[in-house]
């Protein structure tokens, strides 16, 4: 009886486990972002200025 409580909670920590993964951005989507997207974040995160943004963005598109 004291086994299927402990596999149980094994599930349901596995469970948990998972959803954490999920709610951090870690899955596979986050990892397929293309480059002007990568760009645009950067951009926006104050990383690059809009002259470097522009400059880099017409490299992507050639």
């Amino acid at each position: 009886m004291m086994i299927f409580g402990l596999l149980f909670l094994a599930l349901i920590i596995y469970i948990a486990f998972q959803l954490l993964a999920k709610n951090n951005g870690i899955t596979k989507l986050s990892i397929t972002k293309s480059p002007e997207d990568l760009l645009k974040e950067r951009y926006a995160k104050g990383e690059i200025s809009k002259e470097k943004y522009e400059e880099m963005l017409h490299d992507l598109r050639k």
